[in-house]
Parts: C-alpha cells; sequence; structure tokens
C-alpha cells in the first residue's frame, strides 16, 4: 500500500469511492493513514455507503457450553475462531436468539428467567434484564429504532396471568439503549397474540426477527380478523408502533398447504424476511415415527402486507433434516448455506445445498457440546466505529 503523501494525491471522491468498497477489516486498519482518513471513515455518509456497497463480514455464531460454563463462539465460514465470549452470560443460559440484520448481539436466558443481550464486537454486556414480577417473558427483540438513527432499542413481549380464571395478556415494552433511557415504558399490546408454539418451554424466549429497524413476530392466533397463524406482526423501534396491518404469509388460508406442514418459523436470509415451512412425510406417521418430506424457505420479494412470497429452496429430507436452519446465500448467488443437525451421528454440521443438481456439501463441522443456538451474523464498518455502550 502507497503512504500517506502518496494517497494525499488522489481525489478525495476517488478515495471515498474506492474505500467504500473495501472490506470492513481493512478500512479498519486504514484509520490509522491519517487524521483525514480517520475522520472520513468515521464520517455517517461514508459509513452509510459502506454499508450499502458491501455485504459486511459473515461470521457463524455457536453457543453452548463447556467444562467452565456457558460460551459464545464466532468463527469465520472456513471454521477458525474469531471470538470467544465467556463473561456475562448468567448460569446455564438458553440462548434464544442471534441478531445480526441491524446489530449484532447475542440473547440469552438464564437465572430464573433474567434476560441478558451481548455485544459481539466488544464482548460487552449491553443489557440485564429482571423477570418480570409474576410475569412472563415470551419474546425478545433488539436493533437500531431506524436507519442512520444511532439510536438501538429493545423490546420485549411478556403475558400477565389474571388473577382468576381467564386469557393471558400481552403487553409491549420498550427500553432505549445507549443512553439515559429511562427503563422499561409500556407500549400499545399487539394487535393479535404471540405465537405460543415455543413459549410453553421452561426458559425459552422467543426471538424476534428485527430487520431495517422493524422487529417481526409471527402470530399465533386465529381469533384475529384477517389473520392466519402464518401472519407476521410489525412493531417499528423507532415510532414505537405496531403496524396496522400484517405481513400475510405464504401459507395463508390454504387448507391444503397446513395440512401437508409439520412446522413454520420466521427467520432472515441475504438481508430478506425468510418463512421456513417443514413439510410433512406421507404416510404422516412412517414406521419410524414420523418424519418430514422436505423444508420450503420462503423469501418475502416486496415490503409491506402485500409483499409476494417465491419459494426460493425446496432442501429434500435426505440432504437435511426437518431442523435445518437457513444461514445465508453463498457468493454464487445459488448455493444455500445451513446449519444441520445429524441425529444418527450425533453432530452439528454447516452444509451447503446446490439446488441445481440436489447435492450437498459439508462446510464444517460445529465443536461439541454445544446446546444453543446457531446464526450467521454479518459484521458491518459502523458496529466498529461507532459501537453502542452499554446502558
Amino acid at each position: 500500500m502507497p503512504g500517506p503523501a502518496a494517497v494525499s494525491l488522489l481525489p478525495g471522491d476517488v478515495i471515498f469511492d474506492i474505500l467504500s468498497r473495501t472490506p470492513v477489516k481493512s478500512v479498519c486498519r486504514f484509520r490509522c493513514v491519517s487524521k483525514d482518513w480517520l475522520a472520513l471513515i468515521s464520517d455517517p455518509a461514508f459509513l452509510a455507503a459502506h454499508h450499502s456497497r458491501t455485504d459486511g463480514d459473515p461470521q457463524l455464531l455457536v453457543t453452548g457450553y463447556h467444562g467452565e460454563g456457558s460460551r459464545v463462539l464466532l468463527l469465520d465460514t472456513e471454521g477458525n475462531a474469531v471470538r470467544k465470549i465467556t463473561e456475562g452470560l448468567g448460569t446455564y443460559p438458553s440462548f434464544c436468539s442471534t441478531l445480526g440484520g441491524d446489530f449484532p448481539c447475542v440473547v440469552c436466558c438464564a437465572d430464573e428467567g433474567i434476560i441478558r443481550a451481548v455485544d459481539l464486537v466488544s464482548g460487552k454486556l449491553l443489557l440485564t434484564c429482571p423477570a418480570p414480577g409474576k410475569r412472563e417473558i415470551l419474546a425478545l427483540g433488539v436493533g437500531a429504532a431506524g436507519s442512520g438513527s444511532g439510536s438501538y432499542k429493545a423490546v420485549r413481549l411478556v403475558q400477565r396471568f389474571p388473577p382468576r380464571y381467564g386469557d393471558p395478556e400481552q403487553i409491549c415494552e420498550v427500553l432505549t439503549l445507549g443512553g439515559d433511557g429511562g427503563g422499561w415504558r409500556q407500549a400499545k399490546p399487539p394487535p393479535a397474540q404471540l405465537c405460543l408454539d415455543l413459549c410453553f418451554l421452561q426458559g425459552v424466549v422467543i426471538p424476534a426477527t428485527v430487520l431495517n429497524g422493524v422487529a417481526h413476530f409471527r402470530n399465533g392466533s386465529t381469533a384475529a380478523a384477517g389473520m392466519h397463524k402464518d401472519s407476521v406482526l410489525r412493531f417499528d423501534l423507532g415510532s414505537e408502533e405496531w403496524a396496522d396491518e400484517p405481513i400475510h404469509g405464504p401459507l395463508g388460508a390454504h387448507p391444503g398447504l397446513w395440512a401437508e406442514t409439520r412446522q413454520i418459523r420466521v427467520a432472515q436470509l441475504g438481508g430478506a424476511l425468510c418463512m421456513v415451512q417443514t413439510e410433512l412425510a406421507w404416510p404422516r406417521w412412517s414406521e419410524s415415527g414420523g418424519g418430514h418430506r422436505c423444508t420450503n424457505v420462503w423469501l418475502l420479494r416486496a415490503g409491506g402486507s402485500g409483499g409476494v412470497w417465491v419459494k426460493a429452496y425446496a432442501v429434500p429430507a435426505a440432504v437435511a433434516s426437518e431442523i435445518m436452519e437457513p444461514l445465508m446465500v453463498m457468493p454464487d448467488g445459488v448455493k444455500l448455506l445451513f446449519y444441520d443437525y445429524l441425529r444418527e451421528d450425533k453432530v452439528r454440521v454447516v452444509r451447503a445445498y446446490d439446488p441445481r443438481d440436489g447435492t450437498c456439501t459439508e462446510v464444517m463441522r460445529l465443536p461439541t457440546r454445544n446446546f444453543g443456538k446457531i446464526g450467521l451474523c454479518r459484521f458491518h464498518l459502523y458496529n466498529f466505529v461507532a459501537p453502542i455502550t452499554k446502558i
């Protein structure tokens, strides 16, 4: 690389254009070139341009336990360890979320319902959320409150049971991170009941899928007018308001599709909202005790309540188990990188599926004693230049 004297001869717009297309790690090092480069790289306009022109630095996040307690591992896409976090996770946490769309952090539930959020860039504890009295925490999401706002918020849904018989009430609460947020404040309740498929498991908190400052929750109630169980409720972290209309899921009112569905869950893939549908095998209950035919990955191609769902992948059961988790579309724009658990071998692997010929290639085997969440985080330049601070 040329020295500071040489690079200073380049026009400012040329330097801006080159650096805004340079990988994150290199740009972080270039802050040491000169004060002018440091000012440029720290400028919000440059950070926004770099975010729009690069895909970020993808890293796999592996949560679990080891001999000394709980841990979080960050691995590159070749399986090399990048960072290990062991502090601030609590005792025997149940890892429920990896959030990398707006803000790379891990959320875990431990110590009798205490929620913690840990920054994956610095390894620091960002949020400690005690159990809210006699209420049960159902879901938690953390993300940026709008593009370029510099504000981060946490949203949680808690359930309060009536003193006598009756339906429980779900309450929405918001907390501003990184400043004098004033504690949790109550927002309007969700327009429909949150999906409770996993909430009956003790210690499990449903993660919200946060994209572009909006937290997405799958609806679990058929009582709400105009909604189905695959409808997605949206909460804007900036305005702290629920969207008037849900996003209607790919199955909708088609009884045939629902009859073939074993489970369905919300995720994200390539910066888009994603729905993972596991199809039942027929006959439904075989000699092996049941099974699945394939796992469909649906992508929302347009935003808002009228978005169009496209079946991007149909991964057959011979290739992946029913709990496969999509991670990212490979750089070739075709192959799907996903996490899978091979029950027969009792190992957890990351594999690449090629829909063109139906082949599947093992990319890496994950560390043993992993009982938590596997996810993919994309670290962008702003995560390092303007990191969030502890509340």
